[in-house]
């Protein structure tokens, strides 16, 4: 719960590069004990969403346009080996599922609504890799996601960005 709680905040911007995550505060909010909010702290440490230091404790990491080049880059090849591999597999029934989800992002497009198309886009995404088939291509892309969603979200946050 509490790892999924600051991912999420760090995704969307909510908590930013540099800033710092006390765990008696997120504790208290979150209304958990300290031993789980270490946990994800360790968590996402590993999804590398935050350093830990013994000087500073846990600060969310820094998220440069390089970083996010690179990181795409990866991402991309991950994406298009997954939709190649759906091109010789798909069914009826995922093809129709991938047409409504990007019927609805359109419709979040038209709206407006940066969130709700930022969802669905991503839900675009990971449907595609969970329906190609191969179990370690979407491990290594769920692996990556976290620090993505982190730089579409800023996208959409800042769109000069």
């Amino acid at each position: 719960m509490g790892r999924d709680v600051l991912r999420d905040r760090i995704i969307k911007g909510q908590l930013t590069s540099g800033e710092r995550i006390v765990e008696r505060k997120f504790s208290t909010e979150l209304a958990v004990s300290r031993t789980p909010i270490r946990e994800a702290l360790k968590l996402l440490h590993a999804d590398r969403l935050i350093d830990i230091s013994r000087n500073k404790g846990a600060q969310v990491t820094e998220y440069t346009s390089q970083q996010a080049l690179d990181l795409f880059d990866v991402i991309a090849s991950l994406e298009s080996l997954a939709a190649e591999r759906n091109t010789a597999t798909i069914s009826n029934e995922n093809l129709d599922i991938l047409e409504d989800l990007h019927a609805q992002m359109l419709l979040f497009k038209r709206l407006g609504n940066a969130e709700d198309y930022f969802e669905a886009n991503s839900g675009i995404h990971d449907a595609i890799l969970q329906m190609c088939g191969n179990p370690i291509l979407r491990d290594a892309h769920t692996k990556l996601m976290a620090r993505a969603r982190r730089g579409r979200s800023m996208v959409f946050i800042d769109p000069v960005r």
